[in-house]
């Protein structure tokens, strides 16, 4: 459903610096729309990017995500659980940087150590790697709130998808923990007393 959005930005072929970009509109701030690279994409040099407005964004690339130390995305009046990240390639946080929004990466996300992040890493076909850091996952959105119209960079707007998957509510501190589901630890628990049982009957029969 995000790849099937209309980009309403289209950056220049190659390697994008979102932090020093002049060619989208003012240095630094975004506003809602479909950002679309074709190339990596990073926030380098310690640098900040503000997304201002309520809207949907999408940074949309045909590579990697790469955050520099110290860098920072920050959030004027956008919220976190409408910002998207879809590379194609793996994403990297630098030590000690801020992030905000969703990122959805078939090859794996490294959170460098002390990273401060508002929202979800989710990972398919790769792993997500943790060091001393903390992730608040991001306030529940309901389906409406992601239908909005997005501001596209002409200023027309463009419709997005009502289906666009919304994310959940928790906050949690992460230190290379592995964190189960509620499902496994249910089977978990069912096995166990299975288990148990087991070796409760096999000590009768003994006796």
């Amino acid at each position: 459903a995000l790849n099937s959005q209309p980009c309403t930005f289209n950056f220049a072929p190659g390697v994008v610096d979102l932090a020093t970009d002049t060619t989208h509109g003012t240095v630094g701030v975004y506003t809602p729309g479909v950002y679309c690279m074709t190339g990596a994409a990073s926030i380098g040099g310690g640098g900040t990017i503000t997304l201002t407005g309520g809207g949907t964004y999408i940074f949309r690339m045909d590579g990697a995500l790469t955050s520099s130390a110290n860098s920072i995305v920050t959030a004027s009046g956008a919220s976190a659980c409408n910002v998207w990240w879809t590379p194609t390639s793996a994403t990297t946080l630098g030590a000690n940087s801020t992030f905000i929004g969703t990122v959805i990466d078939p090859s794996g996300v490294t959170i460098g150590d002390t990273v401060a992040w508002n929202g979800r890493a989710l990972a398919f076909g790769g792993t997500v790697s943790t060091t001393r850091d903390t992730v608040n996952t991001v306030p529940s959105c309901s389906a409406a709130s992601v239908a909005n119209p997005l501001a596209g960079a002409n200023g027309a707007n463009v419709a997005t998808t009502p289906t666009l998957p919304n994310t959940g509510s928790a906050a949690v501190h992460h230190d290379n923990t592995l964190m189960v589901s509620v499902s496994a630890i249910a089977l978990a628990t069912v096995l166990a007393i299975y288990l148990n049982r087991r070796e409760l009957q096999s000590l009768i029969g003994r006796a």
